[in-house]
């Protein structure tokens, strides 16, 4: 048996698609818009894919966007699994993917291992509906649910595609782990065990905010905690971002030293700022290289990526096991189905009766779905 050669060489890359992103900020500041730009204009229109996630709004307002919607967990995997195998065929130049958001991902995770529960139990009884209970208790179901994010949402990296996660912020107060001091911070509205999942496996997170100045600001007694408080008239505001924050007022993380602390939410500026830290933080381990040599870098690897990387086997799937699922989700659902129309399907595919799912063909199931 041939000799093993053990590990490499790590290189610091120039490369947006060589990093992982979390971009957390309040509703409305503009967080897709400018994770849209970001991927389009450096990986063209086919080389960034936006993923809406669950009941995330479809991005109406952006227009020439590569978009698709997953609504459940299962489309989610499905979507995944098919990126990831026919990559090389039909998605040559998909490098990054956008997830809008984590807060619908963690949902509809949740719900998900609900149902394998749910499943696996023969006693009514047994049955649950809040992920606490999933598994036996004991936070089991969350374990489940981070161990499925973690495996699905991350799969992308090993074909070449960088994941941009797009997340909402909260101010939570934090505790000190050696002193024990409470202090307070702009963070992830997710739990701390969900969001760490996400926060601790990619290269850098952001914080996109409202920056404000006040004037003529005073002090005045709030009339429901009697306590003095500060208030002042906006003079200006600006949307920006948040890289690093030397007070820890706002959750951020970052493996570029050389990263600015904010900028404006902007992406071009955004883009600019991230690539400058790269280079910075390359030319500290390897010298200086011209702008040419690394895109001709870049460029070389990833041609060597897309030939080595095997293509995986798809899995064998029964059939039968598909056409029961989609059954039960027609049966729990049919006082949302049109009766004329499921009728009108039914009588085209010469369907008698959901008794036994086998003989009901897999297009028919697909059209009654769409009524639901």
């Amino acid at each position: 048996m041939a000799r093993r050669k053990i590990g490499k060489i790590r290189e610091v890359k120039v490369d947006l698609g060589s990093y992982s992103y979390l971009i957390n900020g309040t509703a409305g500041i503009g967080k897709t818009t400018t994770v849209c730009e970001i991927g389009q204009k450096e990986f063209g229109v086919d080389g960034f894919l936006l993923l809406t996630i669950g009941k995330e709004p479809e991005p109406e307002h952006i227009g020439n966007l590569w978009n698709e919607v997953a609504r459940d967990w299962d489309d989610l995997e499905e979507i995944i699994d098919t990126l990831c195998e026919y990559k090389n065929e039909d998605y040559p130049n998909l490098r990054m993917i956008g997830y809008d958001s984590v807060d619908e991902i963690f949902r509809l995770a949740e719900n998900k291992v609900i149902e394998l529960h749910n499943k696996k139990v023969t006693s009514p009884s047994d049955k649950i509906d809040t992920i606490k209970s999933a598994f036996g208790g004991f936070q089991a179901g969350e374990n489940k649910v981070l161990d499925m994010v973690s495996t699905v949402l991350f799969k992308i990296q090993e074909y070449g595609i960088t994941p941009f996660f797009i997340g909402h912020t909260k101010q939570k107060n934090r505790t000190d782990l050696l002193t024990e001091i409470e202090f307070e911070q702009v963070t992830s509205n997710l739990n701390n065990k969900y969001y760490n999942c996400i926060k601790d496996k990619v290269n850098i997170v952001m914080c996109a905010y409202m920056e404000r100045e006040f004037t003529d600001i005073a002090q005045r007694k709030d009339a429901f905690t009697k306590k003095m408080k500060d208030i002042g008239a906006i003079q200006s505001e600006k949307r920006v971002v948040s890289f690093r924050d030397e007070s820890y007022a706002i959750d951020v993380k970052s493996h570029l030293k050389y990263i600015c602390p904010k900028c404006d939410l902007d992406s071009d500026v955004i883009i600019k700022e991230l690539k400058d830290a790269m280079k910075k933080q390359s030319e500290y381990f390897h010298g200086e290289a011209t702008e040419e040599e690394i895109k001709s870098k870049i460029e070389n690897e990833r041609k060597e990526m897309s030939k080595t990387k095997p293509k995986p086997k798809s899995p064998q799937i029964d059939e039968s096991v598909i056409k029961e699922e989609k059954l039960n989700k027609i049966k729990s659902s049919l006082s949302k189905i049109n009766m004329t129309q499921l009728q009108s399907i039914m009588g085209k595919h010469g369907i008698a009766n959901f008794n036994d799912p086998t003989v009901i063909p897999m297009e028919a199931l697909d059209e009654i779905l769409t009524l639901i």
